[in-house]
């Protein structure tokens, strides 16, 4: 049954029935229901399809716009703006969606405006020499698959254009339809391909970066500076060494205080010490001026990052080290003051098929835009 679905019109049908209720036609709509049902019963039962029927809808009926977006990942691929009719729901609210995330994505930066973030570690010049090696290698096997991509891409895009423009020719619609199915079998067999290379990619990288296993911050700065003198924005650095980029990160913006919420708290001052128990501060007045403290027990976090409340867990964080200091409680937040918060990157263990000595097989992943061979790494 699954093989005599391939090529059948139900998906042709579908389409076309959503075309007729984005161009107002709700009779023809519900006259498709039934040769939707034709359509499936076909894989049983060997009914037939009223195909003069749906040839004279679709001659009528004019294809919503956004069905030819159904398979782009990339809101890059998507035009801002499409030319719908007025009863095309779907239409409206794409072009009202649309043109605000085009906004969101144009504010991105290129990778050069990022080459003073990292400073202040020592690396040298073999570690240099190493980490451009890397880079290099990187950015040629990522290009050549994108190169692979893009050629696909375009055969669809021409088998497509050949498709729309004879599918009201019964003579050679079937031909064109046949053509344009391969283009897309083709894409979506590079697509899994590529996704297999990707990953195979990813865990050679990280399998890179998991040896070094000394001064790792100066390969982070050595192999970050490397990637900002080329294109592409910057992930093969955080598949070498994510936690030491997001550690640097850290520290140069001085990151925001460990915040953890705990509802049913008053507000006030807070105290923790190194074993993770929270102190509620309340002053008084002693009658000649001065000021005495009590402290009140209100909750302790554990080394595992469960928050615990006369001893059972009502919710759990990601662990920090604790120490003494202070903070305060504002709308059942406790802030944690002295105590900046720091992201921990898991690392799920890698397990590489062939493990290659040579430096070559250090080769970094992730999918990339350039296909400059020295200085063009360019991530996912």
């Amino acid at each position: 049954m699954a093989n005599q679905a391939k090529g059948n019109q139900i998906g042709s049908i579908t389409d076309l029935k959503t075309s007729c209720y984005a161009a107002g036609f709700r009779g023809e709509a519900y006259q498709l229901v039934d040769e939707l049902q034709h359509a499936l019963d076909s894989l049983k039962w060997g009914t037939e399809v009223n195909q003069q029927l749906i040839a004279e809808i679709r001659q009528k009926v004019p294809a919503a716009p956004w069905l030819q977006l159904k398979d782009k990942e990339r809101v890059s691929d998507m035009p801002v703006h499409l030319e719908v009719l007025a009863t095309d729901k779907i239409g409206y609210l794409y072009n009202l969606a649309r043109k605000e995330v085009e906004d969101f994505f144009s504010a991105k930066l290129p990778i050069t405006d990022f080459h003073g973030l990292i400073t202040g570690e020592h690396f040298t010049r073999e570690m240099s020499q190493e980490c451009r090696l890397v880079n290099r290698i990187y950015a040629e096997e990522v290009g050549k698959l994108i190169k692979e991509k893009q050629i696909l891409d375009e055969v669809l895009a021409k088998a497509e254009a050949e498709y729309q423009a004879r599918r009201n020719d019964q003579a050679t619609r079937n031909e064109a339809r046949t053509g344009r199915n391969a283009a897309r079998s083709a894409v979506h067999a590079n697509k899994e391909r590529s996704r297999e290379e990707f990953q195979a990619l990813r865990s050679i990288v990280r399998a890179w970066g998991d040896g070094k296993k000394q001064n790792r911050r100066g390969w982070c700065q050595s192999l970050h500076a490397i990637i900002c003198a080329g294109k592409g924005n910057g992930s093969l650095l955080f598949h070498a060494f994510p936690q030491e980029i997001i550690d640097k990160i850290a520290e140069e913006t001085g990151s925001r205080p460990v915040e953890v919420f705990v509802p049913d708290l008053v507000d006030g001052e807070i105290e923790f010490d190194e074993e993770g128990r929270v102190f509620l501060v309340e002053r008084f007045p002693n009658g000649d001026g001065s000021t005495h403290e009590r402290k009140i027990f209100l909750l302790q976090i554990s080394k595992r990052g469960e928050v615990l409340v006369d001893g059972k867990a009502v919710d759990r964080v990601q662990p920090f080290p604790m120490r003494y200091g202070s903070g305060t409680i504002r709308d059942g937040k406790l802030v944690f003051n002295d105590i900046r918060q720091r992201t921990t990157v898991k690392r799920a263990t890698t397990t590489l098929r062939k493990p290659c000595d040579d430096t070559r097989g250090e080769t970094p992943s992730s999918s990339d835009e350039s296909t400059a061979p020295a200085q063009g790494e360019t991530p996912s």
